[in-house]
């Protein structure tokens, strides 16, 4: 699965002032370039350092999952790398185990330290002429690049999460829970209603809806007695749906059908 890289590089106390001055270190490659470019050039050779060297972690790729990691190190006075720490933060998932949470989290977080510890020798840094350690902060953004077909339509069984419907917002198996909402909310909308039809015979309507990216009902259809189409015309625009289905953690458009007994 392919990836996007996003890069953001911090640097910390690298001032000159009337009585300190500061000189960062620096790649090799650069010892030759005018002052004004040096920080230029660090951040576009360990740029390309991270673009080189960077490999997604295999299990968070097949799980689908991205994180943005903050790595702290150190060059040192030798300009080596040290000290090296990495925080990671998921991006658009949760896990209720706690366990599994820092197990996902330590596969990005090994991943971007092992980047940084293959930083080559630099030139060690200074302060006044003595030579010294100088702390740094890279943030590196895992994202996975989309391969989903925006026009394409799933149904139930393969979208990860289906459309949020107004009374799932906690529940824990989302699926069983929306079958069960849309049926009511229909079955209900439609009882207070069936007061307007003249007979007294059971009747069976068949919806089949598409739930947009936007969680907005692009297109809906209806097989059924011409008495209710109207009303549930009205019904289908009124479903209580605040977020669209998900596969991972991306919208799809939603392909759902029922049957609703009007008795």
């Amino acid at each position: 699965m392919k990836y996007l890289i996003i890069f953001y590089l911090f640097f910390s106390n690298f001032l000159i002032s009337q009585d300190k001055k500061e000189i960062p270190p620096a790649f090799q490659i650069c010892k030759l370039v005018p002052e004004n470019l040096k920080s230029k050039c660090f951040e576009e050779s360990i740029q390309e350092h991270i673009n080189e060297n960077l490999i997604y972690p295999n299990l968070a790729n097949e799980m689908a999952l991205q994180s943005i990691v903050s790595v702290f190190f150190e060059i040192d006075s030798l300009g080596n790398v040290k000290n090296i720490k990495a925080k990671s933060n998921l991006v658009g998932v949760e896990f209720s185990d706690v366990n599994a949470l820092s197990n996902a989290n330590k596969l990005f977080e090994d991943a971007a330290s092992e980047i940084i510890s293959k930083l080559p020798k630099m030139v060690p840094g200074t302060i006044n002429g003595s030579k010294t350690s100088f702390p740094f902060q890279v943030s590196i953004t895992y994202r996975l690049k989309s391969q989903f077909d925006p026009e394409k339509i799933y149904d139930i069984d393969s979208v990860f999460f289906p459309p949020l419907i107004k009374g799932c917002e906690t529940a824990k198996e989302s699926k069983k829970c929306f079958k069960e909402k849309i049926q009511i909310y229909f079955e209900n909308n439609l009882k207070k209603n069936r007061k307007k039809s003249e007979t007294n015979d059971e009747v069976i309507v068949f919806i089949e809806l598409v739930i947009g990216l936007n969680n907005d009902i692009v297109d809906y259809s209806i097989i059924g007695p011409e008495l209710f189409r109207k009303q549930l015309e009205k019904l289908i625009k009124r479903i209580p749906i605040d977020q669209p289905a998900l596969v991972s953690n991306r919208p799809v458009n939603f392909l759902y059908s029922l049957s609703v007994k009007i008795k």
